[in-house]
């Protein structure tokens, strides 16, 4: 039996651990600005290296840009993506998102 999803708003522009532990990603929904990025992590480390900006782990989860225009974006997955460690979510300046997960 799953559990209840829960949701996670971005500030803007931040790194931040959302869940330590396992679980699973539904989706990601947000705003980006040109040239920018949110990227999904299975770590519960949110120290300097590696670069959560950057595609470059084997622990990358969901990486949505860098954009060529501003907009708004929407990424399901269905019927989840699991993690085990923790969920971490990386955006750039002025980039917001709304993260559903359990």
């Amino acid at each position: 039996m799953r559990g209840t999803a829960r949701t996670y708003t971005s500030a803007v522009g931040s790194n931040y651990l959302i869940k330590r532990g396992s679980g699973s990603l539904y989706a990601v929904h947000g705003y980006i600005p040109q040239g920018g990025s949110v990227k999904l992590e299975n770590t519960a480390d949110l120290g300097a290296a590696p670069n959560l900006n950057a595609v470059s782990s084997n622990a990358t989860v969901a990486y949505y840009g860098p954009v060529t225009a501003a907009g708004v974006f929407s990424v399901l997955f269905t019927p989840g993506v699991g993690f085990d460690d923790g969920l971490v979510v990386a955006a750039t300046s002025n980039a917001r998102a709304t993260i559903v997960y359990e």
